[in-house]
């Protein structure tokens, strides 16, 4: 909760608890189309969130990826702790068989653009596990160029 409370802070955005408690019951149904991943760092403290889903598009038969929230911990910005999320969401979309990963963010995040608008290799030492249970733990380690990537 005090990632997601952080991300609310940085958004200067205020949610009432219900829309919140609905939020977080949908990361932890398996039903759920929802999907929420934690970056913890090597003794095990949370880190970082980024929450994605995917959807259909009128434009191809395999779904879409939609990278729809992201957020590292203020102290463990610049760490990899993003870069492995966002790997982290690129591995599942791909196990999924998605067409592509695609995300949006406000003009004034500028550390949130450099990240995004970026190639990387991921740092290993960023466990990514799943909250929702019909998911296995992973570390990310793939790389990959971002932005609004079509696969092939």
């Amino acid at each position: 909760m005090p990632l997601w409370q952080g991300y609310l802070a940085f958004y200067k955005t205020d949610l009432a608890p219900e829309i919140t408690d609905v939020t977080w019951t949908r990361f932890l149904d398996p039903a759920e189309g929802m999907h929420c991943l934690v970056a913890e760092n090597d003794v095990g403290e949370m880190i970082g969130i980024v929450h994605y889903l995917y959807h259909r598009v009128t434009w191809a038969v395999a779904d879409r990826c939609y990278l729809e929230d992201l957020f590292v911990a203020e102290a463990a910005r610049g760490t990899g702790a993003g870069r492995a999320l966002i790997e982290a969401v690129y591995a599942a979309a791909d196990a999924r068989g998605a067409d592509q990963v695609y995300w949006m963010t406000q003009d004034s995040n500028a550390d949130g653009r450099r990240l995004y608008d970026r190639g990387w290799t991921c740092d290993p030492v960023y466990q990514v596990s799943a909250i929702a249970a019909a998911q296995r733990p992973f570390i990310a380690r793939n790389s990959r160029s971002t932005g609004m990537s079509s696969r092939s």
